[in-house]
């Protein structure tokens, strides 16, 4: 999305509300290798509601993150996401890109509710009408000119803006911590780009054609979900559907916390293995009380956003949901979500297609939750595109 220069190689930096978490890819033939990773808790507060709001706390976490997890290269992809972010598709008339890119600048106060001033906009086309052949053996258009096409016909078009002061709080963590950022992703996309290039590359086969996946990553409070339609030789999904929804693991964490006086620390590792840390097993109440709401919980905010794709969509229904994030650790996830949306559920291994070199202590811990590391992969990847 927001890009600030070219790049190769970069880290991707996943900075979320309870942790931040580094990879770094390598390209390995027609595919990747996991080069270094880590992770590194962040002081209550640090981040919030999508937002930096202590910026020398961040960039100290980051500046011993990179050290601990042995990282040399100081180029920087980060991604945001949350309510200072706008995600909206729109359709306008078929225009060149430069063409559509002034008629975005001139409208865009009717899509934002930022003062266009104050916010950074980028757009991403997702669909442009076919071009109807012309009769008598004329040869079909390729690109319409503006202004001269059928009014039925309309451009769909990805439209994100963000709030500068949003952008520029990351943008002075990752320099106060000697860091150079050079682009900035929304962790939906970043999370549907390790979707499409690690967990489930594209078959380009008739058997691939039209399959539609939701991918849905699980933050500490921000829910994102995008769902990816396959086309005839399309080297990756077409995105159909994006959205941000203000729920995440942290009420799940926090409750266990209420619950049974637990640290943040032994909270997250409970949920993860399902019991407390001598493995005896959890009290009653945690699957009643605890547990079981939540999964309801989180199942209602995934159908919500499904509900409102099918609505307008119906022609293309979901085959299949693709799990990462923090929830994605609640042991048998996959299975009771499943259950409930009716459809099937995998959860996300974004390490196990990287063809790792050697693994280092450091990056030891990050292979027992890689889950976690879906959006930070997708991040690292971007250096190719620039």
């Amino acid at each position: 999305m927001f890009s600030f220069s070219s790049f190769t190689p970069l880290v991707g930096l996943d900075i979320s509300t309870t942790a931040i978490k580094a990879v770094e890819l390598r390209p390995a033939g027609k595919g990747w290798r996991l080069f270094k990773a880590g992770v590194k808790s962040l002081p209550p507060d640090a981040v919030g509601e999508g937002k930096v709001k202590d910026v020398e706390a961040v960039s100290a976490a980051i500046r011993e993150l990179m050290s601990e997890a042995k990282i040399t290269t100081k180029q920087a992809a980060i991604s945001i996401s949350g309510s200072a972010v706008i995600i909206k598709q729109i359709q306008l008339d078929p225009l060149g890109e430069l063409q559509l890119e002034d008629q975005i600048n001139l409208e865009a106060e009717e899509y934002i509710p930022f003062d266009i001033e104050d916010i950074f906009l980028d757009f991403q086309i997702l669909h442009t009408p076919k071009a109807k052949k012309k009769k008598k053996g004329k040869k079909a258009k390729t690109e319409p000119a503006p202004g001269a096409l059928d009014d039925e016909e309309k451009m769909d078009v990805l439209l994100v803006a963000c709030k500068k002061e949003l952008l520029e709080n990351y943008q002075q963590a990752l320099e106060e911590a000697g860091l150079e950022p050079k682009m900035c992703d929304l962790d939906l996309f970043a999370a549907a780009n390790a979707y499409e290039q690690i967990i489930d590359p594209p078959k380009l086969g008739k058997k691939d054609e039209g399959s539609v996946v939701a991918v849905v990553n699980t933050g500490a409070t921000i829910l994102n979900i995008t769902t990816l339609k396959r086309k005839p030789k399309q080297p990756a999904g077409i995105p159909v559907f994006a959205r941000d929804q203000a729920f995440g693991g942290k009420r799940l964490t926090e409750e266990l916390q209420r619950s049974l006086d637990l640290s943040v620390e032994e909270a997250e590792r409970f949920i993860s293995a399902g019991g407390p840390d001598d493995g005896s097993p959890p009290p009653e109440s945690y699957e009643a009380d605890i547990l079981g709401p939540f999964i309801d919980q989180l199942a209602g905010q995934i159908k919500q956003a499904l509900d409102f794709y099918a609505s307008s969509n119906a022609d293309d229904p979901i085959q299949k949901l693709c799990l990462s994030g923090g929830c994605a650790l609640i042991p048998d996830i996959e299975n009771r979500l499943g259950t409930i949306l009716e459809m099937p559920v995998a959860v996300a291994d974004p390490f196990v297609p990287l063809k790792s070199g050697k693994i280092t202590d450091s990056m030891s811990p990050c292979l027992n939750m890689p889950p976690r590391f879906m959006v930070a992969c997708g991040l690292a990847m971007r250096g190719r595109d620039l």
